[in-house]
């Protein structure tokens, strides 16, 4: 009995060890596959696409008055809704950045999980956003 009782702590060592490594190699995964990812279901992520919503409203609304009714011949930066304009360009330009750091939800008939490998964030922004 007393060989038994080596071989099952030799054992029982061996596969805490393998454990502490196997827990440490996930940890490390997970500490690298989340940097500089934005959560989709944060609070951050509703109130900028609250900010992005506003910018589209105020696009939709005073574009059309701005390109028909106003007569614009040169450009006068000291105007309050040229600031507005630069300011809502400066939003979309933003949100083009974040939006490659958001990971989105793959097709569910592809198993439907968060992509969240850069490249790949990035690959599907450029073919389904920018052409």
């Amino acid at each position: 009995l007393g060989a038994v009782d080596v071989k099952n702590n030799a054992i029982s060592k061996l596969n805490r060890e393998e454990m502490v490594r196997d827990v440490q190699r996930v940890r490390s995964i997970i500490s690298t596959s989340r940097k500089l990812l934005i959560n989709p279901n944060s609070n951050f992520s509703q109130y900028w696409d609250f900010t992005t919503i506003v910018a589209l409203v105020f696009t939709m609304s005073v574009t059309p008055y701005e390109v028909c009714i106003m007569n614009r011949d040169d450009i006068d930066v000291t105007d309050p809704l040229w600031a507005i304009n630069q300011a809502v360009n400066l939003i979309f330009i933003i949100d083009m950045v974040v939006i490659c750091f958001t990971p989105y939800r793959e097709d569910p008939r592809k198993g439907g999980h968060l992509v969240k490998d850069h490249n790949k964030i990035i690959l599907k922004y450029a073919t389904t956003w920018l052409p």
